[in-house]
């Protein structure tokens, strides 16, 4: 009868919980339940229990306490789980994003009595964690001082074509100058910004082909001349740059990109073959991880919809060994409607290559073309946030807030913010600590996307648009207000029709809060 009970409680308000957590818990509750003297005869009880649960994802070990302490009967409106706090201070609840590598759940009933503990083996939750900040990460170009910043928050810094690269820092062999850099490290630190730094540009000096044509400096795209011989040029600049970061009394660099869309070769980033590049980000993942073991190494990040062949290549050169998290550059263009299935055959490879639980971060994205309107750049910048959203794709940086018009501007020092940048901040607000469903977005047979969530604040609520067609959408009566990325407005919803467009729309059913 308890087991009854506390299944159907669940079944009502577990935040999301999907029927593999709901199976998993089951479990842990009987544990529970088995030592509870008169268990049958209990209409009524109150529980109280500390459920601990040790995970490991690519970035870490994490131990957690979710805490029940609330009364279990007929009539209990739901069970909220994790009302406390986890082992680093931070609010938490059931959300497990990665493999369980141990739990206990030491329970008391009413009456006294207490329970034990279990260890499953790789046992997953497959529900969702609230979508933290860093989701939302930046691109800048100039350096801007942190404390005349927009007010929109970026969880993360890429340290790219803004006088950080490698041909800016070290002018002559073993001569370095790190004023830009560290300007940028005091920014982020005042900003509570996370900084990724993307290394490309080899210096002419250390070229193998100083004369080579490279649109950022003669021999910029080649590999170092020893790559082959040593690689000890490569290997020192990188030394330098971790112990530099180390000693920064500022932000430290957290995040390591190992080149720059590689396979842009003509007069771009990279005219090195596929072995060199594994060299290179072989030699760096050894020295990052040896001195900062904290650090993580991004792989190489090809862009365009060729992001899978290229990889393809790389990873069986074995450039697969030699990195934490997968990156790539969203630039589709017209091709958003391919976007899903970049990410789809992306992960194929990581699975095929070994690498299938590494996160997979977007480091550049925008629309990438000239001639839009604003309301077509909001629409572009909105549509391509939430696809990588949906397809959890764990961070998109935005190429880039100062950029040009065709390369994602979102601010000028002239006019401030712009329309597209207003709707990267209200896009923030509706989906930073809101929780989904696995797979959250459907797309209907005449193209709309239909997106679910909750929001930060547990209201129910749905992202909805089209990306080819206007029109008078019916919307389900327990939606009654709507969001636009235009203001922050809560809008009614009159007559159970909203106008749908490119423009993704929030609907809202507003909830007990």
């Amino acid at each position: 009868m308890l087991m009854d009970k506390f299944m159907r409680v669940l079944g009502k308000k577990v935040r999301r919980l999907d029927l593999a957590s709901c199976l998993l818990f089951l479990v842990l509750v009987t544990i529970s339940a088995f030592l509870i003297s008169e268990v049958h005869s209990i209409t009524n009880i109150y529980y109280s229990a500390v459920l601990r649960v040790k995970t490991s994802s690519a970035e870490s070990d994490h131990t957690s306490n979710y805490d029940i302490d609330q009364q279990i009967g007929p009539y209990s409106p739901g069970l909220e789980i994790g009302a406390g706090a986890d082992d680093s201070g931070r609010q938490s609840y059931l959300y497990a994003p990665s493999t369980i590598t141990s739990f206990v759940l030491s329970a008391t009933d009413s009456s006294g009595t207490q329970t034990g503990a279990n260890n499953p083996s790789h046992t997953r939750f497959n529900s969702s964690k609230p979508l933290p900040g860093t989701f939302f990460s930046m691109d800048w170009n100039h350096f801007i001082p942190s404390g005349t910043w927009p007010s929109v928050s970026f969880g993360g810094i890429r340290l790219w074509d803004n006088y950080a690269s490698w041909q800016d820092i070290e002018k002559a062999n073993g001569t370095y100058n790190w004023n830009n850099l560290d300007k940028w490290l005091v920014a982020a630190d005042a900003s509570h910004a996370d900084v990724l730094y993307a290394f490309g540009r080899t210096p002419a000096w250390a070229s193998l082909r100083p004369s080579e044509k490279c649109n950022y400096g003669a021999g910029c795209a080649a590999p170092p001349s020893d790559v082959d011989s040593g690689d000890n040029i490569w290997k020192a600049f990188v030394t330098a740059l971790v112990q530099h970061s180390l000693s920064s009394p500022a932000a430290h660099i957290k995040y390591y990109e190992m080149w720059n869309e590689p396979d842009c070769t003509k007069g771009c980033t990279w005219t090195g073959t596929d072995v060199q590049l594994v060299t290179m980000a072989r030699d760096a993942y050894h020295v990052i991880h040896t001195l900062d073991p904290d650090a993580l190494v991004l792989g190489p990040s090809p862009h365009g919809l060729s992001v899978v062949k290229w990889l393809q290549a790389y990873y069986a050169a074995g450039g697969a060994a030699y990195q934490d998290i997968v990156a790539f550059h969203a630039y589709v263009g017209s091709h958003l409607d391919q976007l899903p299935l970049i990410v789809d055959n992306t992960r194929a490879l990581m699975a095929q290559y070994g690498i299938g639980n590494q996160p997979l971060w977007v480091t550049e994205g925008n629309w990438g073309v000239t001639g839009l309107s604003s309301s077509q750049q909001v629409a572009y910048l909105a549509q391509e946030y939430i696809i990588l959203w949906s397809k959890n794709v764990a961070r998109v940086y935005w190429y880039s807030w100062d950029g040009g018009p065709q390369w994602g501007q979102l601010w000028t020092a002239s006019t401030g913010i712009n329309s597209a940048g207003v709707a990267y901040g209200l896009l923030e607000n509706w989906l930073i600590g809101s929780v989904s469903p696995p797979s959250p977005c459907q797309q209907t047979g005449d193209a709309t996307w239909n997106c679910t969530l909750t929001l930060s604040n547990g209201d129910p609520a749905e992202i909805i648009w089209n990306p080819n067609t206007s029109s008078k959408e019916a919307i389900s009566p327990g939606f009654t207000t709507y969001r636009t990325l235009d203001s922050s407005a809560v809008n009614s919803i009159v007559g159970n029709t909203i106008s749908l467009g490119n423009e993704p729309i929030l609907l809202i059913a507003s909830g007990k809060h």
